[in-house]
């Protein structure tokens, strides 16, 4: 039993006061809204009212005086339907209970923090089914915490700034950058890193996309295996794969094992791969790795396990493998909904924690009807968010006429987005046999369409 089923005749927290005043004030002074901070219409308890001042934020922002007449007819319509219109006498009232709009914006932050409880008792409700649950009281605590934490980061508001103090800001962030304060984080493939303009960036969303069995779990396990090696702390998330999976790929990429020797518990090997396994294991034993093989992901399980792992041991990186396997919060939602739900939270996700997020994601089959194969950010699978909300999209790609060589075949690591630095097109060498990706420097196979490695887009 939660506290409000305890408590079963109190209302949750309002004022409708408050909210009339804010609604008369603003419809005697359109000017007003500027004193209201971004109030956001679900923040009205009474259903009218959020009619009533959608209304009238739709028709000041549109340039069009919002009075009682025009606001009037503007609840007639919604979205295109015909609706039963908020009575006159209601508007009425609002405006004659009000003499001047000078104390908008204290009324507007009683209905801010009305609306900021209700979500706090969301979050209790929310917190308390999960406690009554099954799962292990350190999941319970990353959800509680969580819950938490996402109604204060909707709470906070970030506030202009002029020029000058942005200014001040800036040179301490340069000095910051000059003494190595302010560390970029490494892919640990050079020329990827001076695309980035020095590597990875706290905050940023990254995503790499390709079509299957191109290689981009690899590609994506090797920048965690190099991130762990210069000691920062990194989470992979696997939705595909087992812990036994990766830990195979791990091994055969740090200690150069061939995959299928692992795949049977290196049976009838020599001794020199047994080596190469107990020196690869004395080098990872080291690492801040942390692997999860959880499916079906949801944007609040990303969060928690990310918080977990910065409380355990830091967090610096987080791969997700991959994006449209994740689970939407509404299965009821179009797949597009979910997905745009999850990159924007994934963007949000790196900004409040301060890491990195490598996010992996599908193409469409569209690219493979083209002459030369060559993925774009038209390519994204499900939904259009995962180019707006990434500040960095690569594709994998294997061209078509690539030749072997080596045992290693030729892929192309193409930037085709990149917020502060540069597009362009990288060429990388795939060892299938241990799952590992290295820069490929000079010469390009012969008969392969890919171009220079420096060459821009």
């Amino acid at each position: 039993m939660t506290a409000r089923d305890a408590l079963p005749l109190m209302q949750p927290p309002h004022s409708l006061e408050a909210e009339a005043a804010v609604l008369g004030a603003l419809l005697i002074d359109n000017g007003a809204i500027d004193r209201l901070e971004g109030l956001p219409t679900e923040a009205f308890y009474r259903f009218e009212n959020r009619r009533i001042y959608s209304a009238a934020v739709s028709l000041i922002v549109a340039g069009k005086a919002a009075d009682v007449i025009t606001v009037f007819e503007a609840t007639k319509t919604d979205g295109g339907k015909v609706c039963v219109p908020v009575p006159l006498a209601i508007l009425n009232e609002l405006t004659a209970g009000v003499v001047s709009s000078s104390s908008i914006g204290r009324y507007a932050r009683i209905v801010r923090d009305k609306h900021l409880e209700r979500r706090l008792i969301a979050a209790a409700d929310a917190i308390s089914m999960v406690a009554y649950g099954a799962d292990p009281t350190g999941i319970k605590l990353d959800v509680a915490v969580a819950e938490i934490s996402r109604v204060a980061e909707q709470e906070q508001r970030k506030e202009s700034a002029t020029v000058s103090e942005a200014l001040a800001r800036h040179v301490s962030l340069l000095e910051d950058r000059s003494s190595d304060k302010v560390r970029r984080l490494p892919t640990g493939f050079a020329d990827w890193d001076a695309r980035l303009s020095g590597g990875m960036k706290r905050g940023q969303l990254i995503v790499l996309a390709a079509r299957p069995a191109v290689g981009k779990t690899a590609l994506a396990l090797n920048v965690a295996c190099n991130c762990a090696r210069s000691g920062l702390s990194v989470l992979f998330l696997s939705q595909e794969m087992t812990e036994d999976e990766l830990m195979d790929r791990v091994m055969a990429q740090v200690g150069r094992i061939p995959l299928d020797a692992l795949e049977v518990g290196m049976r009838e090997h020599s001794d020199d791969l047994w080596n190469r396994y107990v020196d690869a294991a004395e080098t990872v034993r080291g690492w801040s790795l942390t692997l999860d093989e959880q499916a079906a992901l949801t944007l609040l399980d990303i969060r928690s396990k990310a918080l977990a792992c910065k409380r355990r041991s830091g967090l610096d990186v987080l791969v997700l493998d991959y994006l449209q396997l994740c689970a939407g919060t509404d299965a009821k939602d179009k797949r597009n909904s979910q997905i745009e739900e999850i990159t924007r939270g994934l963007k949000a996700l790196a900004k409040d924690v301060g890491i990195v997020i490598l996010a992996l994601s599908q193409l469409n089959r569209e690219a493979d009807k083209r002459a030369d194969g060559r993925p774009g950010l038209a390519d994204l699978r499900d939904s259009g968010a995962i180019e707006q909300d990434a500040d960095v999209v690569a594709f994998l790609h294997r061209p078509k006429d690539a030749l072997h060589g080596d045992d290693a075949e030729y892929r192309e690591l193409i930037l085709g987005k990149v917020r502060q630095g540069k597009t362009g097109v990288l060429s990388l060498r795939y060892e299938g046999c241990f799952t590992l990706m290295q820069p490929l420097h000079g010469n390009i196979p012969r008969g392969s369409v890919a171009r220079s490695y420096d060459k821009e887009l």
